[in-house]
């Protein structure tokens, strides 16, 4: 083997290592850089995720406070359907007409009541 093989042999077997060595360290910066990029979007994930949680304890406050507004509602509903069968049902019994104050009382149909001076 003549000297100038040996030189290019010595020069393959150097040149393969730090072309390893290169090829490496360019991927190893690659890989980096998609880490990088895909924890970004881990993070904006997970600002959707608390989003998205944060709208649905939103809606379930909504709609616990729509829930109790309709029992409320309810409740009035009925309250006023006893006052109105209480009305109708005095409106069957005849017409009765009171007068509240410190004048008299006046029922219709029945006898008068004379105020009191006091």
């Amino acid at each position: 083997m003549s000297e100038v093989g040996f030189i290019l042999l010595s020069a393959l077997f150097l040149a393969v290592p730090v072309s390893i060595k290169y090829l490496l360290a360019f991927q190893m910066r690659h890989m980096v850089t998609v880490l990088k990029r895909q924890e970004r979007e881990v993070e904006q994930l997970a600002m959707y995720l608390e989003a998205i949680e944060q709208e649905s304890l939103v809606t379930r406050r909504a709609m616990r406070q729509v829930e109790g507004q309709r029992r409320q509602a309810q409740a009035r509903r009925e309250l006023l359907e006893d006052k109105l069968d209480r009305v109708r049902k005095t409106a069957a019994e005849g017409p009765v007409i009171a007068v509240r104050g410190p004048a008299a009382e006046v029922a219709v149909g029945a006898e008068p009541v004379t105020a009191q001076a006091t």
